[in-house]
């Protein structure tokens, strides 16, 4: 079966992509195919000390795959931030704020949380709550794995 596919691209690479994107169904690499996978979410944002986890996958979501950093922009008022990742994904080196200041120690960590995606598939997830009610206005955070 795999050949087959690979004589086929050889053959009608374009048509095949494109044909392909348009049923969103596989994605194509360097001339390999495979099934396109869910790629879960990041959440984060800020909020309330304590959220529920309903309310965590109700902040910002970026759709990306496990990433070596991520920054984000916050502006709490009275609020903590949130950082919310699959498990699966490596844990975080450090968490650093716009001026380079290291802010780890800063937050609770906890895992195997339960949150389901908008397509009913339940995933754990690590999330960082900040410890210190802030406000702050246009805050860069840099989470690093």
């Amino acid at each position: 079966m795999k050949d087959l596919f690979k004589n086929i691209i050889k053959k009608f690479p374009l048509i095949i992509i494109v044909c392909f994107i348009l049923i969103g169904g596989f994605i194509f690499v360097n001339n390999k195919t495979s099934l396109n996978p869910e790629t879960y979410p990041y959440y984060y944002g800020v909020g309330a000390k304590g959220l529920a986890l309903s309310e965590i996958s109700n902040l910002i979501k970026a759709h990306q795959g496990s990433t070596p950093s991520f920054t984000i922009t916050v502006s709490p008022v009275n609020q903590v931030w949130y950082f919310a990742y699959p498990d699966s994904y490596p844990v975080l080196t450090s968490v650093r704020d716009q001026n380079g200041f290291d802010l780890t120690a800063d937050f609770t960590v906890t895992t195997g949380n339960s949150i389901i995606n908008s397509s009913g598939d339940k995933t754990t997830y690590r999330i960082y709550e900040y410890n210190n009610v802030t406000t702050l206005s246009n805050y860069k955070v840099t989470y690093i794995q």
